[in-house]
């Protein structure tokens, strides 16, 4: 029997689960496939185990409903609709799991109208299809950014992008970016602003994370950050989570959305850095880019320090600093600062291949640093009660990390606490086979990293420091092709 060669990282069932290497070609972008692969639960042969929980459920009644849509559209609104008690807990998963990354909505003036409605049916009948032709932009622009969260996968029309541009049409047309009501039904200065800042901060993320940053919407009016009045009531009453964490869960997001005009400044910075010809025109030369990513680390170092300091005045436990919300800003900012720093890394193929050497070691340790911080936030989400805590966006973020860790895993060289890396290694596969088996986008990009893992396993031990750095530039470069464009990489190290 021939002994295993797979890393022990990878754990008894892999080589990063057999099917991750195995399977080259993109996800399908059918409904179909994309509710299928939500759940695992699900059989086309119509034998499907006992569902685990609403999203379980969800997946079975949505594809049952999209089979027989023109006849239930004129039937019955029972039929038109999930069962009251799956919308009940529907609507609770929102409010628990979407609701604090994207707080479009008035919780509590939604609670309200959801539960304290007399006639159900009535108020479901003016709430779902028959308002669709009479909906405002307002509404259109809700619905649109919603859908840039979850829709089906398709990994050649960018989806999130396309309905990240469709919410922007219909925020305009409702004057959000104004901060003033030009359409009804009228909704309160503070909401018209989150709902703004949601806008962008999503627009911003997925730029970032998906590698798109041609897609980022650039001339858009920069008007104040939300605060705390914005959330009015909801600060104070939530129906749905206690107030205790909904504060954690606002200030969160509000210092999302200003760590998003950071990384903003990184995607346009680095647009220019790599594009000079087609940016906006002011070129750079080796000393203003330096100062330009010394400037950017600053911010971000500021931004880190102050957040810290938000989050304990605001909870006292160190546990209770552990939420979804906190550990996704952590990611975010530990990313932005990876992906400032990961240019210099490979000074050999650099601009300025003497300038930039001296500053590669800095630049590498940065990285490194960063990685290690996402991979602890991704271990507080993975061990969290509710892995409904867990957004399908995690995916883009632990892309990078999982290849940094790969290679120098695979070297072999210059880790400090092997232990400690390798369990690191399996916290962050761990999070990566769970997203492969929710959605197709998961199992697109746990193929790219499979595509990777075995380029970097083939390439071998990299004594040289010049070639190891080159290695993993290579490594990092063949992910962001691969979730910019939505195809495999084919390149070899």
């Amino acid at each position: 029997m021939q002994e295993s060669t797979s890393p022990d990282w990878m754990g008894p069932s892999s080589e990063v689960d057999n099917t991750i290497s195995r399977s080259p070609g993109t996800a399908s972008n059918t409904l179909r496939e994309a509710l299928l692969s939500w759940t695992p639960y699900y059989s086309t042969h119509g034998n499907s185990s006992q569902p685990t929980g609403p999203w379980d459920e969800l997946a079975d009644w949505y594809w049952g409903y999209w089979e027989e849509i023109e006849d239930q559209l004129s039937g019955p609104l029972d039929n038109r609709i999930p069962p009251k008690s799956l919308r009940d807990e529907l609507v609770l998963l929102y409010f628990k799991h979407v609701h604090p990354l994207c707080p479009i909505f008035d919780e509590v003036g939604f609670h309200t109208c959801y539960y304290c409605s007399d006639e159900d049916d009535s108020f479901l009948e003016v709430t779902t299809y028959h308002s669709c032709r009479d909906e405002s932009p307002i509404a259109l622009a809700r619905a649109a950014l919603l859908l840039s969260y979850w829709s089906p996968y398709s990994s050649e029309q960018l989806t999130n992008n396309y309905w990240v541009d469709q919410a922007f049409i219909h925020a305009r047309a409702a004057c959000l970016h104004e901060q003033q009501q030009c359409m009804t039904p009228p909704v309160s200065q503070g909401r018209m602003r989150l709902i703004w800042w949601s806008l962008v901060l999503r627009d911003r993320l997925v730029a970032f994370a998906l590698r798109r940053s041609h897609r980022m919407h650039r001339r858009i009016p920069d008007i104040p950050l939300p605060s705390l009045g914005d959330f009015e009531i909801e600060l104070h009453i939530s129906p749905f989570v206690d107030v205790h964490h909904k504060r954690q869960y606002v200030n969160s997001f509000i210092a999302q959305c200003e760590l998003s005009r950071v990384i903003a400044h990184i995607v346009m910075f680095q647009e220019r850095r790599t594009y000079p010809e087609t940016s906006d025109g002011r070129g750079l030369n080796i000393n203003s880019e330096l100062e330009e990513v010394a400037l950017l680390h600053l911010q971000l170092d500021h931004f880190i320090e102050r957040f810290e300091i938000l989050m304990k005045q605001v909870s006292s436990k160190a546990i209770d600093r552990d939420g979804m919300p906190c550990q996704m800003t952590k990611i975010y900012h530990s990313s932005a600062v990876a992906a400032l720093h990961l240019p210099y890394i490979a000074p050999t193929k650099g601009k300025y291949p003497v300038i930039h050497q001296t500053f590669s070691e800095t630049a590498l340790q940065y990285v490194r640093d960063a990685v290690t911080k996402i991979a602890k936030c991704t271990e507080a989400l993975a061990y969290s009660e509710d892995s409904n805590d867990i957004p399908l966006a995690i995916g883009a973020w632990v892309a990078l990390p999982i290849a940094v860790k790969v290679v120098f895993l695979s070297n072999g060289t210059n880790l400090e606490n092997p232990s400690a890396e390798i369990q690191e290694m399996r916290t962050l596969m761990n999070l990566l086979r769970l997203i492969k088996s929710r959605f197709s986008g998961g199992r697109f990009l746990a193929n790219v990293l499979g595509v990777v893992i075995s380029q970097v396993f083939l390439v071998g031990n990299k004594n040289d420091r010049h070639e190891f750095n080159d290695v993993l530039q290579d490594a990092a470069s063949m992910i962001d092709k691969g979730l910019a464009h939505g195809i495999m990489p084919s390149a070899k190290l």
